[in-house]
């Protein structure tokens, strides 16, 4: 593709269901489109329970939670040319609830971008896209390795920090009084052995 065939992120959003399986693990790169390998079953995993932590601690929370999480949502986290990368999770705080929700990339800004380090290429590129989204202005990342069984937390300003499976996170200043064990990321629920 020649620097003239660049795709925006708005050309990558209106072509991505035209892509195969629906544009699933494909992301944006300076333009270019790119295929991420397919996840392996511990991603979902954790992003299951992950989402339940979340939703507990959300419905526990009602009227004092500000924000939302969106699964899957497409940042865009560089323009001209544009790069968006597909999170496994992010937490928003804007000022209409669920703005991000209909939308296939977004210029919004989350607080916290969950990643899973679960194929060969998303570990291998984990460090560029923590900078991406700290460069794009993203508190906090926080890095979910099902293959270790650990969780890395990487503040934009700050020391990151590996908690290991028998440790509980917390969502320091952007989840305030979330918490959860990184055992628990990656239990399998009963019902799915029923």
């Amino acid at each position: 593709m020649s620097d003239h065939n660049l795709l925006t992120a708005e050309q990558f959003a209106e072509r991505k269901f035209d892509l195969p399986q629906s544009g699933k693990w494909h992301e944006l790169d300076g333009g270019r489109l790119k295929q991420l390998q397919p996840p392996v079953a511990d991603h979902g995993l954790a992003v299951l329970n992950l989402s339940k932590a979340v939703g507990d601690w959300v419905r526990g929370r009602g009227a004092d939670v500000t924000g939302y999480a969106c699964f899957e949502p497409g940042l865009i986290v560089k323009r001209n040319p544009d790069s968006v990368m597909t999170a496994a999770m992010a937490w928003f705080e804007t000022e209409q609830r669920f703005d991000e929700f209909d939308r296939i990339v977004t210029d919004t800004c989350p607080r916290l971008v969950v990643e899973l380090a679960s194929t060969n290429d998303r570990r291998r590129l984990m460090r560029r896209r923590v900078d991406a989204y700290h460069r794009r202005g993203v508190e906090l990342v926080w890095v979910i390795d099902p293959i270790e069984r650990a969780v890395t937390t990487l503040p934009h300003y700050g020391v990151s920090r590996r908690f290991s499976d028998s440790e509980w996170i917390d969502g320091e200043s952007v989840l305030k009084s979330f918490s959860v064990s990184v055992q628990s990321l990656f239990v399998e629920p009963e019902w799915v052995s029923q």
